[in-house]
């Protein structure tokens, strides 16, 4: 509970950092769910370009775990010869540190955040630290992934047909071994009964209420960003 208190309380003061954004921008290579501009908009970043891009030498993998059981999200992987198509998204600095926060990279430690450079261009993407086998994504999460996809000017039909055909498993079954707050061989012999539950109960209430919460986020004016780069009605 501590950690899941810290994580939102520092997420608002980074909100409230936004107030004052100035100048400093950052670029992020966006592959995932996050292509969907309207995930954007719920998260309240401020694109202030998007361009479509493809990363070289890689490749996305349905294997970062979720909270149910199964199921998972994208993530890039080194890979010879590899591409990945998707977005490099300009961002505020401040809204990139958000993004942080909105992927658990501070305190839960799920993904990490890779700098890469390619092409002359320097950005950021996420990278799972806990891959796992055998995991698909959930319809929903394609689709968000799809939206962005089919407006790629390079991507290769074949590709989008890939995706769109992709096997994927409904979010159904919350799991015990999603790892959120529960660490495997941290907790004694004794508690382990309980931890199964405690993380079920954790991991729904962060991923469906506390992750959207917030106090200083409503504060944070995004629409003329959107109206700008005529994503409104994606």
């Amino acid at each position: 509970m501590l950690k899941l208190f810290c994580w939102w309380l520092l997420r608002e003061w980074h909100y409230l950092k936004s107030w004052r954004w100035r100048a400093g921008t950052t670029w992020y290579f966006a592959f995932g769910a996050n292509l969907d501009t309207r995930i954007l908009k719920t998260r309240r970043m401020r694109p202030m370009a998007i361009v479509p891009f493809v990363l070289q030498d890689h490749e996305l993998r349905f294997d970062h775990p979720s909270s149910w059981r199964g199921v998972g999200y994208a993530s890039a992987h080194a890979a010879p010869g590899g591409r990945i198509y998707g977005q490099l998204i300009q961002l505020p600095d401040c809204d990139a540190t958000r993004m942080d926060y909105d992927e658990l990279v501070p305190f839960f430690r799920r993904y990490v955040r890779h700098e890469h450079e390619q092409d002359g261009h320097q950005f950021y993407f996420y990278v799972s630290t806990v891959p796992t086998d055998n995991l698909l994504p959930s319809p929903n999460y394609l689709g968000m992934m799809l939206s962005g996809l089919r407006l790629h000017p390079h991507l290769p039909a074949d590709i989008f047909s890939h995706y769109q055909n992709h096997e994927t498993r409904l979010a159904e079954t919350p799991t015990p071994d999603s790892a959120y707050f529960v660490q495997q061989g941290r907790w004694p012999n004794w508690l382990r009964k309980i931890s199964g539950p405690y993380e079920i109960a954790m991991s729904r209430l962060l991923i469906n209420h506390v992750r959207h919460w917030t106090i200083f986020g409503h504060f944070v004016e995004i629409d003329s960003y959107y109206e700008k780069l005529g994503t409104d009605e994606r």
